[in-house]
C-alpha cells in the first residue's frame, strides 16, 4: 500500500500482490481501568491514544455504586488522584480510577415529624424517617445508633437503637417551640444531626397540685386552697389547685363539707362557678348554728270551776292562758 496515506488492517481487501509498509508513530496507547467501576456502555477498561503533546484526553468517568470518582492514578490501590499522571506520556501504560467510598451520612437523610404534646404528659415520637441521595424514602441503614444531642431539654429519652423519643415537658415549656437535638451515627461513623420539634400546649386552666404543693404558681394563675371554718367538721377530698385567674371553678372540684353537731346548711365564701382572683382564692366552709328550741308543751285537761290549770314543759317555757282558748307561747 501507499506508505503516506493508506493503513493496512484485517478488513483490506487482498486482490493483487501487494507490499506493505511498517508505519511508526509516536502515539501511545493509556488503558484506563475502572478499578471496579464501570463505564457508560459496562466496560471496565478503555484504551485511548495520546495527543501529539504527549498528553492523552480521558474518557468519562466510570461510575461505581457506593463510590466517589476522584481521578487516576498509577496504583490500583492508590487513595488519592496523581496530578499531571496524563502528560508527558511517553510509554504505553494502565492508569487506574480512584475511588473514595460514600459516607453513609451523604446518602441518607434522616427527619423527624412534628409533634404536639402537653405539660407533664409523655409524647412519644417513632425513630426517623429516612430519604436517599433523590429524596426517595429509604430504610434505615443497618447498625445505626442514636442519642440525645448537646442541649436536649430535660424530660427528653430516647431509644438508641431505633431513635424512638419520649418527651415530658416542663410547665416552664409550655406554648413553646422545643427542638429536641438528635445525634445519628452510622455503621462507618459517620454522623448526622436532626432536630425533633415539638409545640408544647398551654398550661390547663386548673392545675391540681395536691400530690406537689412546692411547685410554684405559674405566671398569670392563683394558689386556690380550702379549709373548715367555724361549724364545719374537717373537709373530706380537699384539694389544692393552681387556677388561671377569671377561671370559674366548678363543684366537682370542690371537696365535701359537712356541718359539726349543732350545726346546720354550711357555705363556701366562694361559691362553686365564681371566676377565681387573688381575693377570692382562700375557699373557707362555715355553717350557721342551730337555732334552740323547746318541744310543744302539753296541757292537761281542764274542768269548770278549776282553779288551776297544769301541765309539762320545758323548763323555763311560758305559758299564757286566755279565757276562751289556750294560747301556748313560744318558748325562750
Amino acid at each position: 500500500l501507499t506508505k503516506d496515506t493508506e493503513k493496512f488492517t484485517a478488513e483490506t481487501p487482498i486482490t493483487t500482490h501487494q507490499i506493505v509498509y511498517a508505519v511508526y508513530s509516536a502515539e501511545k496507547l493509556v488503558t484506563f481501568d475502572a478499578n471496579g467501576g464501570k463505564y457508560d456502555d459496562k466496560t471496565t477498561t478503555k484504551g485511548v491514544k495520546t495527543n501529539e503533546d504527549k498528553t492523552v484526553t480521558a474518557p468519562t468517568a466510570p461510575t461505581r455504586e457506593g463510590y466517589t470518582f476522584k481521578g487516576w492514578a498509577n496504583s490500583e490501590t492508590a487513595t488519592a488522584a496523581e496530578e499531571g499522571i496524563l502528560a508527558n506520556i511517553t510509554d504505553a501504560k494502565t492508569v487506574y480510577a480512584v475511588w473514595e467510598k460514600v459516607k453513609i451520612a451523604d446518602q441518607v437523610e434522616p427527619s423527624y415529624a412534628d409533634a404536639g404534646a402537653q405539660v407533664g404528659k409523655p409524647t412519644e415520637m417513632t425513630g426517623p424517617n429516612f430519604k436517599d441521595a433523590k429524596g426517595q424514602d429509604t430504610t434505615k441503614p443497618e447498625e445505626t445508633k442514636f442519642a440525645l444531642g448537646v442541649k436536649a431539654p430535660k424530660g427528653a429519652e430516647i431509644d438508641g437503637n431505633t431513635g424512638k423519643i419520649t418527651y415530658t415537658p416542663a410547665e416552664d415549656e409550655a406554648v413553646k417551640n422545643v427542638e429536641i437535638p438528635v445525634v445519628v451515627t452510622y455503621k462507618d461513623g459517620s454522623k448526622d444531626e436532626v432536630k425533633a420539634k415539638v409545640k408544647v400546649a398551654a398550661l390547663d386552666d386548673i392545675i391540681d397540685r395536691t400530690d406537689d404543693k412546692t411547685k410554684p404558681t405559674p405566671t398569670g394563675y392563683v394558689r386556690v386552697t380550702f379549709e373548715a371554718g367555724e361549724g364545719v367538721n374537717p373537709l373530706e377530698g380537699a384539694k389544692v389547685y393552681d387556677v388561671k385567674e377569671g377561671t370559674k371553678l366548678p363543684t366537682d372540684k370542690y371537696p365535701t363539707a359537712k356541718a359539726k353537731d349543732g350545726y346546720e346548711n354550711p357555705t363556701w365564701s366562694t361559691t362553686p362557678g365564681t371566676a377565681i382572683t387573688k381575693d377570692n382564692a382562700k375557699i373557707i366552709a362555715t355553717a350557721n348554728k342551730k337555732k334552740e328550741t323547746s318541744e310543744k308543751p302539753t296541757i292537761n285537761d281542764v274542768t269548770e270551776n278549776d282553779g288551776t290549770i297544769s301541765g309539762k314543759g320545758v323548763a323555763g317555757s311560758d305559758i299564757v292562758v286566755t279565757r276562751g282558748e289556750d294560747v301556748i307561747g313560744e318558748t325562750t
